[in-house]
């Protein structure tokens, strides 16, 4: 900004004169999130391998399109954002299991056209399974600092679901799987239908096109302090005052259509192209009464998308 410049203002979700700044908030931080490494046995088996102490790196794309409504009033929600994503692996239990450091650095964004402040690097954490189901973390919007990033609980399962047999291109298996919800309360129940579409050459490297079917009902509580302090940041530095204690709870469901591009030969994701049908319900718990009435309700019904391509 320039020495005489007029100071500007957040971006505000319509509604209200600071539920936009906490809903704005938590929409770009609830709304979802980074790829990976797959090992497929030449022709047959597909399995997530990771390594520990190796580092991968993808970009990202994500954005957030729908209606919010609020005090029966409807409004249109537009976010988007890019950002540059790490993933290193910091361990790898006895079941295969792997734990992951997630770090994003060069995001940028707006909200309903409107450019969103710079945000500083940041990490989260993740766990993977063998099978390539994300059993906590997995969010790439909560990566990105926080006020910046594009997270919706329920659509952060950006790994396609891997049978535990050999299948050749047509096949399909179903798994189902719980994910912990770390930022607050409740259990995120994942049913997945999944197929070995083809193979195809992508930037020149065989690839197995796996497609995955996934839906999640929505049952959680969301924890705001948690998930702000997460991202180092304050409740004060994102329009909520210090010692308040906020919290959303979600009922609704996400219907997942989850496209991936798997290297074989590597064992390396080359491409995730997920797209989110939401429709969820919130209710406002502990925010100030002088911005969010106790047990104000608000809807949301969109789509979140994610294209996340090695770098």
């Amino acid at each position: 900004m320039a020495e005489h410049d007029a100071p500007r203002e957040e971006p505000r979700v319509p509604g209200g004169p600071r539920i936009g700044v906490a809903v704005a908030t938590v929409l770009v931080l609830v709304v979802g999130t980074v790829g990976f490494l797959f090992l497929q046995s030449r022709g047959s088996a597909l399995a997530l391998t990771l390594s520990k102490g190796r580092t991968y790196s993808y970009h990202a794309t994500m954005s957030t399109d729908g209606t919010f409504s609020s005090q029966g009033q409807p409004r249109p929600i537009s976010f988007k954002f890019v950002t540059d994503v790490t993933m290193h692996v910091t361990d790898v239990d006895t079941h295969g299991v792997a734990s992951i450091q997630v770090g994003t650095t060069n995001t940028s964004g707006t909200l309903n056209g409107q450019v969103l402040p710079a945000t500083p690097t940041s990490s989260t954490t993740m766990r993977v399974a063998p099978d390539g189901s994300i059993v906590s973390g997995g969010d790439i919007g909560l990566a990105t600092s926080g006020g910046a990033g594009n997270s919706i609980a329920g659509a952060s399962q950006f790994l396609p679901i891997l049978p535990d047999g050999k299948v050749k291109p047509g096949d399909s298996w179903t798994k189902s799987f719980d994910q912990a919800f770390p930022l607050g309360s409740g259990t995120l129940h994942y049913a997945s239908r999944n197929r070995l579409l083809r193979y195809e050459s992508l930037n020149g490297v065989r690839s197995a096109v796996v497609q995955s079917t996934i839906t999640v009902p929505l049952q959680m509580t969301l924890d705001i302090q948690r998930i702000v302090e997460s991202s180092g940041r304050s409740l004060s530095q994102v329009g909520l005052p210090a010692g308040s204690d906020p919290r959303i709870a979600y009922r609704g469901t996400s219907a997942i259509d989850l496209t991936a591009w798997l290297d074989p030969a590597a064992g390396v994701l080359l491409k995730s192209d997920l797209q989110a049908k939401m429709d969820f319900t919130m209710t406002f718990q502990g925010f100030p009464a002088s911005q969010v009435p106790a047990g104000a309700t608000a809807t949301f019904t969109g789509t979140v998308s994610m294209t996340l391509t090695k770098a």
